[in-house]
């Protein structure tokens, strides 16, 4: 029997204007901004699920058509789709459960369906986290306004706390949360960026720190912490970053406002200034904990709230990621869980390695052909991507201590994660292939001459 081979599809030239990847940019923007609540007439006729349901439509026949990432995130992530599945099911709020699916699994997951669609070079790479990033540049610029008129700073626990002016990210936590852990971006494309965009990069690390400190999450603060951690683990110069941490910390704690610096200290104390947030958080995870041992299999997706307040007559949901998934999915899901984590970050790892490979050999490469601008533009790639695997990675470090005090299971972040490291995998090994074939063709011409 004749095989069939499998038709490649070339990937499409960097010149070419791909309607659907600003369609995608588009939607983006839409979707971090909240267009539809900024704008009530694009949220009445459902702007957003509208482009999104084109768009879904789109990236699934590209990526049929390209073929499956071959990658093990792709199994975890079916794994991790199954076992959702299976819990809402089996749910004892099935209702409930089917909405969360609905409309905050299978809606986040085609983030990263639409990643590995249309970021097809990395060209589009740029793009894509250019509008990522303006919508976050957007959102700084509001709380700066907010700290600056008041308008979005008001007394929460005996601290003046800085909210977001959206619902996603209204509340102080989810607002810090979301600017710091873009705090990696900005910091490993600044060596990369021209001048103009690295005064913005700069400017945007300040904002993101200032929304930190005025929003008065004890999360953040803690995951502020890791997150400068992560940046000096994966700095090229790891002395020199360490140093400009530890000049800027020193330079920056006397603007600190004593408010914030007492609220800091309640990390210590455990002892709130006012309410009892602290004490709820434990009650919090003494109740997880329990239902946990008497449903291991899990409640059902969203449904530890309803479990809690039948059995407790409390209501509030986990407040940890970890203890979300054990009580949500079981103890399969959180397996499934943290091996999907853990596939995204070995898939970043390898990323990151292969470019610093490919960034000696190109340079070798360029010095022994000063005048090989194909070399040249091919390095400048994979250092982008370099410098975006760490910022995911970094990204994921930070995104996993803020899941310890927040239940982010039903969220975004993972989805972003998984769509990015699977663009990234491809992107690298698409410049790695011509570079092999170069290779063996200077060896093939040497061994002739010799």
């Amino acid at each position: 029997m004749q095989t069939v081979r499998r038709r490649q599809i070339p990937e499409r030239p960097e010149n070419t204007i791909d309607v659907w990847l600003w369609a995608f940019l588009g939607y983006t923007l839409f979707w971090y901004l909240q267009g539809g609540f900024r704008f009530p007439f694009l949220g009445s006729i459902r702007f957003e699920f509208l482009l999104g349901s084109l768009l879904s439509i789109v990236a699934v026949f590209r990526i049929v058509r390209r073929g499956r990432p071959k990658s093990p995130i792709v199994g975890w992530i079916i794994a991790f789709i199954a076992a959702t599945l299976l819990s809402t099911i089996f749910s004892v709020d099935a209702s409930l459960s089917w909405k969360v699916l609905i409309d905050r699994v299978v809606k986040f997951m085609m983030m990263g369906v639409f990643i590995v669609a249309f970021v097809e070079s990395v060209r589009s790479l740029k793009l894509f986290l250019g509008a990522y990033l303006l919508a976050f540049l957007k959102m700084a610029q509001e709380g700066l306004i907010g700290v600056i008129t008041g308008s979005l700073v008001w007394d929460n626990q005996g601290t003046p706390r800085l909210h977001g002016s959206t619902p996603n990210y209204a509340h102080p936590n989810s607002f810090a949360g979301t600017q710091l852990a873009n705090i990696p971006f900005f910091y490993f494309l600044f060596p990369l960026a021209p001048v103009i965009l690295k005064i913005l990069l700069a400017a945007m690390t300040i904002a993101a720190l200032l929304i930190v400190i005025y929003s008065g999450s004890r999360t953040a603060y803690v995951a502020l912490f890791t997150m400068v951690m992560s940046l000096i683990f994966f700095s090229r110069y790891r002395k020199r970053a360490f140093i400009g941490v530890t000049l800027f910390i020193v330079i920056a704690t006397p603007f600190v406002p004593d408010a914030y610096w007492e609220r800091f200290n309640t990390i210590i104390t455990q002892e709130d200034k006012e309410g009892a947030s602290i004490d709820t958080r434990r009650q919090i995870f003494d109740d997880a904990v329990e239902i946990w041992i008497e449903h291991p299999l899990g409640v059902g997706v969203g449904a530890f709230p309803v479990v809690r307040s039948e059995t407790f007559s409390r209501s509030q949901d986990t407040h940890n990621l970890y203890l979300e998934v054990a009580t949500n999915l079981g103890i399969q899901g959180l397996l499934v869980f943290l091996g999907l984590v853990v596939a995204i970050m070995r898939s970043l790892g390898r990323t990151r390695r292969k470019a610093e490979g490919l960034i000696i050999k190109l340079r070798e490469s360029i010095d022994s052909r000063p005048a090989d601008g194909e070399a040249e533009t091919r390095l400048r790639d994979v250092m982008f991507i370099r410098a975006v695997a760490v910022s995911m990675l970094s990204f994921m470090i930070t995104r996993l201590t803020l899941g310890i005090f927040g239940h982010d299971l039903y969220e975004i972040y993972w989805w972003f994660s998984a769509g990015m490291a699977l663009a990234l995998e491809r992107l690298v090994s698409n410049i790695d292939e011509p570079h092999k074939a170069a290779s063996t063709s200077i060896r093939h011409r040497t061994r002739k001459q010799n």
